[in-house]
């Protein structure tokens, strides 16, 4: 019985710590939503786009020359696996995000923010049923 009791008090402390993991991750992926999107380096760099993206756990920059995780270490900047880069992201006067700024491997790449991350997608789209709506 004593075992019992205190397996159960064991869940009890435990559980809210398992949910807030849970949560926390959901919160991260909106936390970044302004950094999403499609960017455009300068002409005959070694990589044409890169995708903003979050994925599972994750802000994620993805190219032609694969995918790298970003890890935050400041308010724009973060952290690059993909050969220890920094990626800074830039602000217009509005506080949008306009741009991109890597330095990796003694390299200086620039890339202007050419498309925001489709934030949602409508229930006809999905099932390619979408309806005619006639103008009023």
């Amino acid at each position: 019985m004593k075992k019992l009791s205190f397996l159960v008090v064991c869940m009890l402390v435990m559980a809210p710590a398992l949910f807030a993991k849970t949560r926390t991750g959901a919160a991260d992926s909106t936390k970044y939503a302004d950094l999403y999107g499609k960017y455009k380096f300068d002409p005959g760099g070694q990589v044409d786009e890169a995708d903003i993206i979050w994925r599972d756990t994750g802000l994620v920059i993805s190219t032609a020359m694969g995918d790298a995780t970003l890890d935050m270490l400041g308010v724009d900047s973060f952290h690059m696996s993909y050969m220890d880069g920094i990626i800074t992201f830039k602000r217009g006067a509005d506080k949008k995000v306009k741009g991109l700024h890597i330095s990796v491997s003694g390299a200086e790449l620039d890339a202007a923010k050419v498309m925001p991350a489709t934030t949602f997608i409508r229930k006809e789209d999905m099932l390619n049923t979408k309806k005619s709506y006639a103008a009023k």
